[in-house]
């Protein structure tokens, strides 16, 4: 099954840092456009009887993608610096499978629990970026006083291992079939490396849990035993994941861990697809 989707959403990175009353205070927030992302791929799958496996990969095309917003805030509370960039997708892949069981109390009526896993790779590149910095006055970010400058650029590179588990509806009305899908991650394991210019890299390890839910909808036309045309809408929110934070000044280490700091990361995204299924009848 070929298919073709755009993508559209924002990737949040962030920085906590522990007050004295040990609670995370967040010192640093980058926003990261997925505006848009072009991503091509398919699905293979085998059924037997009311048991069917399928498998995806996608790949994104490197483009334009957006801006990145980078914001500091100090120890008051005080957003006192802020920057924007120019963002693109420098490379993006995804793969996964899932496993399902299909019962059909109707004729037109099925329902399908199934679990599943996947991953995600996406590199993304900020560059001729503006920033105000209020630092040195005393002030925040967008008061006069505060200094303007060219930045050197930030690259983000992020993997996520997502376990998941849903339930998927479908009805078939003559030749249409429609379906809605939720899914929630038991378990999600991701990985970022951060490079600011001129400051070295930044990986954070975190673990997450019951943190990614996925929605899902989706209207096929049905024009025969064989060949069905698709188009669907899905939604993935990820809530912040926390983790260790490890600095070097070099891409090979050694690694060193911030024990004062930990790191953050999110997702809010869609994607709409459009997809041709053949089904081959033995």
């Amino acid at each position: 099954m070929p298919i073709f989707s755009v993508g559209l959403g924002t990737l949040g990175e962030y920085v906590y840092i522990k007050d004295v009353s040990g609670t995370d205070k967040k010192i640093s927030e980058l926003d990261w456009d997925i505006k848009p992302s072009l991503q091509y791929g398919g699905r293979v799958g085998v059924s037997w009887k009311a048991l069917a496996v399928s498998g995806f990969a996608f790949g994104a095309v490197p483009m334009r993608s957006g801006a990145m917003k980078d914001s500091d805030w100090d120890e008051n509370g005080i957003k006192n610096i802020f920057s924007v960039h120019e963002n693109a997708i420098a490379s993006s892949y995804s793969f996964g499978g899932r496993i399902a069981y299909t019962f059909k109390p109707l004729d037109f009526f099925s329902i399908s629990p199934f679990i599943g896993t996947d991953y995600v790779y996406i590199s993304l590149e900020a560059r001729n970026g503006r920033a105000w910095d209020g630092r040195d006055a005393g002030v925040s970010w967008d008061h006069p006083a505060a200094k303007q400058y060219k930045t050197k650029g930030i690259d983000y590179m992020r993997e996520e291992v997502c376990t998941h588990t849903g339930i998927s509806f479908d009805i078939k009305i003559n030749k249409f079939l429609f379906a809605l899908s939720i899914a929630l991650s038991p378990y999600t394991y991701m990985q970022s490396l951060d490079r600011h210019h001129g400051r070295g890299y930044y990986i954070d390890i975190m673990h997450g849990w019951f943190s990614v839910y996925r929605f899902g909808t989706e209207a096929a036309y049905i024009f025969n035993k064989n060949i069905s045309l698709s188009i669907a809408l899905s939604w993935t929110f990820t809530r912040i994941i926390k983790g260790a934070t490890y600095h070097s000044t070099r891409i090979t280490g050694p690694w060193y861990k911030i024990d004062d700091t930990e790191g953050g990361a999110s997702r809010n995204t869609a994607e709409i697809s459009i997809g041709c299924t053949y089904r081959f009848l033995f």
